[in-house]
């Protein structure tokens, strides 16, 4: 009687331990960086969130990270590698492992090479989603990691992170009115000024445009170009004050499309001006 009753107690209570849940439902849990998945936590102050790095040809996928201001906010990296927070576009910073070839990486991340401001560029683990991935660079395609183009002529619009025509390049008579690329303002670097595809309307004007905007009269509403400064003129044959690069110093400072050409504006003073080709 002894041994059957022993028999039967062990009996029901493995069926107790089965059927409560505890060992059935375990939950899993994801190191930093690691690949993760819809109902995955992850370890420390990281959680499972969409990579948001647009790399070339990969559909990036999710990853346990954190948003962070400095390298310091970031969880070390994987193995013996260090992490670094990256600006991955619309001002949004995140945490990645840095890396120098996949077996630095944690399973299900691909070791990509990443540009950063300066125009250098470090390899970072980044996960992998399913699919070619989303096509980024091109004019009118969002832009690739750390806000770079692939096109000549092109950069990141920081303020739709759209990949536009550069701030003063020229542009065809067919693209009036389109959109190109932002840039800092001459009176604060923190101000993006949005320019477009404009015909200048001065006297002997041809039919090409350039990018730039219409200003207020002061130089301060510009956008700003590297290697010279930029001014707000109104010239003959003009209603309205555009921006303009001054080329006078340095006539091969005028961008793609443009020349440097002597204008004369409504004052009569005559000023040396990178616009597109006069007509004749």
């Amino acid at each position: 009687m002894n041994s059957r009753w022993l028999r039967t107690a062990a009996f029901v209570t493995a069926v107790g331990i089965f059927s409560s849940g505890c060992i059935i439902n375990v939950s899993s849990t994801r190191s930093s960086y690691e690949s993760c998945g819809a109902g995955e936590s992850c370890t420390g102050a990281t959680t499972c969130q969409q990579a948001t790095l647009m790399i070339t040809g990969m559909n990036v996928g999710t990853f346990c990270s954190r948003s962070c201001n400095t390298d310091l906010d970031c969880p070390s990296g994987f193995g013996l590698n260090t992490a670094s927070c990256l600006e991955t576009g619309g001002g949004v910073r995140q945490c990645y492992t840095k890396c120098t070839g996949p077996s630095d990486c944690p399973a299900g991340n691909s070791c990509a090479n990443v540009p950063v401001a300066g125009g250098s560029s470090i390899n970072v683990c980044v996960p992998r989603g399913g699919g070619s991935g989303p096509a980024c660079g091109g004019l009118g395609q969002p832009c690739c990691a750390g806000s770079t183009c692939n096109v000549s002529g092109a950069t990141c619009n920081l303020t739709t992170n759209v990949c536009a025509p550069a701030v003063y390049i020229g542009c065809t008579a067919g693209s009036i009115g389109a959109a190109c690329s932002d840039g800092p303002s001459n009176g604060s670097a923190a101000l993006r000024v949005q320019t477009s595809c404009i015909r200048p309307p001065f006297t002997n004007a041809g039919p090409a445009g350039y990018c730039s905007t219409v200003c207020d009269g002061t130089n301060n509403s510009c956008p700003s170009f590297p290697g010279s400064t930029t001014g707000c003129y109104t010239f003959q044959g003009m209603t309205q004050p555009m921006c303009f690069v001054d080329c006078v110093s340095n006539p091969a400072i005028c961008p793609t499309g443009t020349a440097c050409v002597m204008l004369t504006s409504n004052s009569g003073a005559q000023v040396r001006v990178c616009a597109p080709p006069v007509a004749g």
